[in-house]
C-alpha cells in the first residue's frame, strides 16, 4: 500500500478510499507503478475513461452484464508488436436494434466459415464448394432467377412465379408439363400477333416472311403460303396463325390472338364464329360465298378484335 498511498499524495488526496478521492491528472505524463507482483483491485461500481471532453468512450463494469463497454461508436483496435500497423473492429454509425453474438465454444479444427442462426450464435462450417458468381441486374419482382450461363446469374419477364402461380411466356417448355390447368386469359394483347396465355405455338426453324395475325398453311413444298378459301388445298390444310413478321416468330396452332384492322371481314360481335376467308383473313359473314368456293370454320370472335382460333378438321364446297 506504500507505492498507491503515494500515488494519492501526488493527487493531493491523502485517503485510502478512492470513493470518496479525486485523483487528477496534470498535464504531463506520470508512470504508476502498482509492482510486478502487486494486484489492484477495482471492487463494485463503475469505472469510465473519458476523453478531453469529458464524454466516455471506455467504460468498465463489474455489476453488469456488458463487463467493457466501447462508447460513442468507440472500436476496438488491435495493434501489432511493434504499433506500426494495427486491426480495428468497428461498428455501424446506427445500430437499428441491440443484439448479441456469441463465438463458438471450440476452435474451428480445420478450415471452416462461421454461420449464425437467429440467435446470432456463431457455428463452424464447411466451407460451400462451388465458384462465385455474378448478377446481371435483370432482376424485378417475381421473376424466377436461372443461371444463364456458368458465372451469371439472371433472371426474364417471361418467367415469373407469384407465389401461387407460375407463368412461362414466348419460352419453350420441354418435357412433360403437369399443370392442375391452363390460364386462357386474355392479358395485354395490344398489337398484331400478340397471343393470349394457354396459346399453343408451332416453332419454325426456317424463315419465312409472314403478317402477324393472318392464316397460312403447309404448302408441297413444305414452306407456307396464305390460306384461302378460293382453293381446296390453300382451304383443307395444316392451317396456322402468324404471330409476327417471320415464320420465325412462332405459328399459332390453337389459342388466343389479337389480329389487326381488316383481318376479319364483316361486323363480328363477340361469340360470333369465324370463317376462313381470302388471303389468309377471317369473316364472320358466308353470304358472299359463291360456287366452288371452301367453307371452313376456324375459331369464334371472343374480344375486340381478338379471336379464340381453333380451326374445325371438317370443311365444305359450295356447289
Amino acid at each position: 500500500m506504500a507505492e498507491w498511498k503515494r500515488i494519492l499524495v501526488e493527487g493531493d488526496a491523502v485517503t485510502s478510499n478512492l470513493a470518496t478521492a479525486n485523483l487528477t491528472q496534470s498535464g504531463s505524463p506520470r508512470t504508476y507503478d502498482v509492482g510486478s507482483s502487486q494486484v489492484l483491485n477495482f471492487e463494485d461500481g463503475t469505472v469510465n475513461f473519458k476523453n478531453s471532453s469529458s464524454a466516455t468512450k471506455v467504460q468498465i463494469s463489474a455489476n453488469s452484464t456488458n463487463v467493457i463497454a466501447l462508447l460513442a461508436g468507440g472500436a476496438l483496435q488491435f495493434n501489432d508488436s511493434d504499433n506500426t500497423n494495427s486491426c480495428t473492429i468497428d461498428v455501424p454509425s446506427n445500430i437499428t436494434s441491440n443484439y448479441t453474438i456469441t463465438l463458438p465454444s471450440a476452435g474451428p479444427g480445420g478450415t471452416k466459415i462461421l454461420q449464425s442462426d437467429v440467435n446470432g450464435d456463431l457455428s463452424w462450417i464447411d466451407t460451400p464448394s462451388g465458384g462465385g458468381g455474378t448478377i446481371d441486374g435483370s432482376g424485378a419482382a417475381n421473376r424466377v432467377a436461372y443461371w444463364s450461363d456458368a458465372d451469371t446469374l439472371t433472371s426474364s419477364g417471361d418467367l415469373i412465379f407469384d407465389g401461387t402461380d407460375l407463368r412461362v411466356t414466348n419460352k419453350v417448355v420441354a418435357g412433360t408439363l403437369d399443370a392442375g390447368f391452363i390460364n386462357a386469359e386474355v392479358t395485354g394483347l395490344s398489337s398484331d400477333g400478340d397471343l393470349g396465355r394457354g396459346a399453343e405455338l408451332l416453332r419454325v426453324a426456317t424463315s419465312f416472311a409472314t403478317t402477324a395475325g393472318r392464316m397460312y398453311y403447309i404448302n408441297s413444298s413444305s414452306s407456307w403460303s396464305a390460306a384461302d378459301k378460293d382453293v381446296e388445298a390453300a382451304a383443307d390444310g395444316f392451317l396456322v396463325v402468324a404471330s409476327g413478321t417471320n415464320a420465325t416468330d412462332g405459328m399459332l396452332i390453337r389459342g388466343i390472338m389479337r389480329l389487326g384492322s381488316g383481318a376479319i371481314g364483316g361486323t363480328p360481335a363477340v361469340g360470333d364464329k369465324l370463317y376462313l376467308s381470302d388471303n389468309g383473313t377471317f369473316t364472320v359473314d358466308t353470304s358472299a360465298y359463291t360456287t366452288g368456293d371452301f367453307v371452313r370454320a376456324v375459331g369464334h370472335y371472343i374480344a375486340t378484335n381478338t379471336i379464340y382460333f381453333n380451326p374445325s378438321q371438317e370443311y365444305i364446297e359450295l356447289a
